[in-house]
């Protein structure tokens, strides 16, 4: 006969001060519980005492016709004290307040010199800085045109420049070749013709291509109409003398986009520009291309003579370029 012994064992769980779990075992009084390190409070590190600044004289100032000194401590406060007398005061004694007035209106008014005399360097400053850039541009730019002077660019292309279409011509700007047709402007001997008028040798007149090319001096009558807006070529044309027509292009490129990024009305971008182009674009061109066709020697000298002066002269040549860059006209119209 076989005994079969059972054991029952019953485990109970409880929870601890701290909320864990562990259990205890009834039959042998033994329990999984733990019981946790006290913790000990860290103290808070001791800071060291910074030791406060002595107060002491950091400025001293004679006020003027008087035995008194104003002085300024490190702290930034103020006392008087009276040389001989050997007296000291936070507050202005009641005999030197006209003094000290006077004293404090003198400081204020040089402090007020001195940053008017800095404003003015700078400005001084940005302008002889502006003025460098003027003349490193007109240094690149004469250095480019001799560069380009000095290539030996073969023939290509001729194009053969008829007179401007200008509305209105006077009788005046009728030149020689008024009657010239395409055929003969195109033909051999006249384009042999024109080449020998600018000195190319006769062994290099040869060309391989002709385009015939009609100067014209045209404003559209409208910069803008409704959301449709003119820039550049498609709002003016004229000659390409002295490149104000790319020049005006930029500007109204310019002036549109910060139009339309909102920096003001858009019935202003037609009320400026138009007007500018009217008034100095073509004008300027047209002007431009009578003193290149001029062929009396005396007019032409004074012509010369008067940009060797204005070249010279360094407000007039910043006035000129003023014109030409379009920016003197821009900023009257706006």
């Amino acid at each position: 006969m076989i005994n079969h012994l059972f054991t029952l064992v019953i485990l109970t769980f409880f929870l601890g001060p701290a909320g864990q779990l562990y259990y205890h075992n009834t039959h042998t009084k033994e329990s999984t519980y733990v019981r946790p390190l006290p913790a000990f409070p860290v103290p808070p590190p001791v800071q060291q005492a910074v030791p406060a600044k002595k107060e002491k004289p950091a400025l001293k100032v004679l006020i003027p016709n008087t035995d008194w000194l104003r002085i300024t401590t490190n702290k930034g406060n103020v006392f008087y004290t009276h040389k001989a007398r050997k007296e000291s005061f936070w507050a202005v004694p009641d005999e030197i307040k006209d003094a000290v007035a006077a004293l404090e209106i003198n400081e204020r008014d040089a402090r007020k010199r001195e940053e008017e005399e800095n404003a003015k360097g700078a400005t001084n400053l940005a302008e002889e800085e502006r003025d460098r850039e003027i003349e490193r541009i007109k240094a690149e730019v004469q250095d480019a045109v001799k560069r380009k002077a000095e290539e030996d660019v073969p023939l290509t292309e001729v194009v053969v420049s008829k007179k401007a279409r200008v509305e209105e011509a006077s009788d005046d700007e009728e030149g020689e070749d008024e009657d010239e047709s395409d055929e003969e402007a195109l033909s051999d001997a006249a384009v042999r013709a024109r080449l020998a008028r600018v000195y190319v040798p006769e062994a290099e007149r040869d060309y391989l291509h002709l385009n015939l090319y009609n100067v014209h001096q045209r404003v559209a009558q409208q910069f803008r109409r409704g959301r449709v807006f003119l820039c550049g070529d498609a709002a003016h044309v004229n000659n390409p003398i002295g490149g104000l027509g790319l020049n005006s292009g930029i500007h109204e490129a310019w002036h549109l986009a910060r139009l339309l990024n909102g920096g003001g009305d858009l019935d202003d971008y037609e009320r400026v520009r138009r007007p500018l182009n009217i008034e100095y674009v073509q004008e300027q061109t047209i002007a431009n291309k009578k003193r290149l066709e001029e062929r009396d020697p005396l007019t032409r000298e004074k012509r010369f003579d008067e940009l060797r002066r204005m070249a010279d002269d360094p407000v007039k040549h910043k006035a000129f370029l003023m014109r030409a860059a379009l920016l003197e006209g821009a900023r009257r119209l706006e």
